[in-house]
């Protein structure tokens, strides 16, 4: 599975420095309910925007409705989210172990989050 993200144009774009520098973190989050939050296997990936001059067409100001994407293109494979799919017995366990398994697709749905490191970040 691949993800990406591309920058939007908006009305505070003139208060930002550009190129966009900060870190973008992924995460397809593990919805298996019998673990806590911060002890299930959601899968991360970071993408740490290169200053190059091939990626300002991505990172640079808007000058159209968005910017093309940049992202991860093997951010997980399919493989691993059909499998959590197959082992599930219905109480979040895999049916062969009995151990604890993740949990990517709920009811027909993904959940992704999206963080930016705001860090150095102009404040308005």
């Amino acid at each position: 599975m691949s993800l990406f993200v591309c920058l939007c144009r908006g009305d505070y774009d003139s208060l930002l420095r550009w190129p966009f520098q900060h870190r973008v973190t992924l995460t397809l989050l593990d919805q298996n309910r019998s673990k806590p939050y911060s002890q299930r296997h959601h899968v991360t990936y970071t993408l740490k925007p290169s200053l190059e001059k091939e990626a300002v067409p991505f990172l640079g100001r808007p000058s159209s409705e968005r910017n093309g994407s940049f992202g991860a293109q093997a951010f997980c494979d399919v493989a691993k989210i059909a499998s959590s799919l197959d082992r599930d017995d219905g109480a979040g366990n895999d049916a062969t172990t009995g151990q604890t398994a993740p949990m990517y697709v709920l009811d027909d749905v993904m959940y992704v989050k999206v963080e930016v490191d705001t860090a150095g970040m102009v404040k308005v």
